[in-house]
């Protein structure tokens, strides 16, 4: 997914015409010139019109990859490199049997697997050491990060079971005790080339802008979303705009989830080493904000009324999604209104709950799990 907080980048497309445009282009021009002749599928003059239709139809798209070919050797030649995928990662809690002998330590790097379903199954690794104690501290936590990079295991609740791939017999239980935080896939083609064009965009690498702020922190991997607050010391205010010298960037991943530790201290040393001088950087999480919502609408005539509620709803659920709320600090109903208007079916928004604007955070927000209700009246 091409993150919003990107500008859009100018398409690269060359010349847009298809096969079947370029068949019946040339059939209306012969046509023109010779009126009594009507084309035949099986005709010779149809198939040669057919066969180099499909000749000009591959080179128009060649031409095409062209541009992008281009910018992706220039973000090369400028050390641009696509991201790669990041792990998911989540919170494990190891129960050590109450009779242990003496200390025992469970070494980072022990894997463990969540089994959830048939064939289906994922390997998380232990980040650090976990010592357990005879008597005490029978349950020690750890972080447990995905084997393989890569969206697979998002959606793992808490509470999954996590058996080890080498038993230990003095380990009775391991779970996760947190959902477990997305992992992302690789960028793609599009996404890369949007990113790479808005990096170019800042002629320096030096960060002096909001946009050259937002663009270098969606240039680390793992980061998704990116919000620049101009003169904010998130360790001294709520509000931006009061803090001379200060800068603020509130990054998280597709779901609005704070990043890792490693992530955010690698972007803030980033940050601060490439900023102009005199500005003092702050990398803080976004603050997650839940909102329920209720829309009723009519439904115009010959229209299905669970089927338009359905899609107001999807609608509503996409708008206020994580990946792509625009960070404003204000639910606005008329947006809200808007959206569903918006839909093939709806006659008319009747009411809307909350009916009027919702003020989500002085600073930063994500609406996180918002839930949509649509009733047809």
């Amino acid at each position: 997914m091409t993150s919003p907080d990107l500008t859009t980048m100018v398409s690269t497309t060359v010349h847009e015409v298809s096969e079947t445009d370029l068949v019946k282009a040339a059939t209306a021009a012969i046509r023109l010139r010779v009126p009594d002749w009507q084309p035949r599928e099986g005709n010779l003059e149809v198939m040669l019109i057919e066969a180099a239709a499909v000749l000009a139809g591959q080179t128009v798209y060649a031409v095409n990859q062209l541009p992008e070919v281009v910018l992706g050797g220039l973000l090369a030649i400028n050390g641009v490199v696509r991201k790669p995928a990041t792990p998911a990662w989540g919170q494990i809690a190891v129960l050590a049997s109450s009779s242990i002998p003496e200390e025992r330590t469970l070494p980072a790097g022990t894997i463990m697997r969540a089994t959830t379903g048939p064939g289906e199954s994922f390997d998380f690794v232990l980040q650090s050491n976990l010592t357990f104690y005879p008597g005490s501290g029978l349950v020690q936590y750890g972080e447990g990060r995905a084997v393989i990079p890569g969206t697979a295991p998002n959606g793992l609740p808490s509470g999954t079971v996590l058996e080890l791939l080498t038993p230990v017999s003095w380990v009775e239980t391991a779970m996760l005790t947190t959902a477990v935080n997305p992992g992302t896939a690789v960028e793609t083609w599009p996404e890369f080339l949007a990113r790479g064009a808005a990096l170019l965009r800042r002629h320096s690498t030096t960060l002096v802008t909001a946009d050259h702020f937002t663009a270098a922190a969606l240039d680390v991997p793992g980061v998704v979303r990116a919000k620049v607050l101009n003169l904010f010391n998130p360790e001294t205010s709520y509000v931006p705009g009061d803090a001379p010298g200060h800068l603020t960037v509130a990054v998280c991943g597709a779901d609005g989830e704070a990043l890792p530790e490693e992530i955010s201290t690698q972007l803030l040393q980033y940050l601060t080493a490439n900023a102009l001088a005199g500005l003092v950087i702050h990398v803080i999480a976004p603050n997650l904000v839940g909102l329920n919502v209720t829309v009723n609408i009519q439904v115009k005539p010959g229209f299905e009324g669970g089927t338009v509620a359905d899609r107001v709803e999807a609608a509503l659920t996409a708008y206020l999604a994580p990946t792509r709320w625009p960070f404003a600090n204000t639910v606005h109903v008329n947006n809200l209104i808007g959206v569903a208007a918006g839909v093939p079916g709806v006659e008319l928004v009747v009411s809307t709950n909350p009916a009027t604007d919702v003020v989500l955070s002085s600073t930063f927000a994500v609406l996180v799990n918002p839930t949509v209700t649509v009733n047809v009246v």
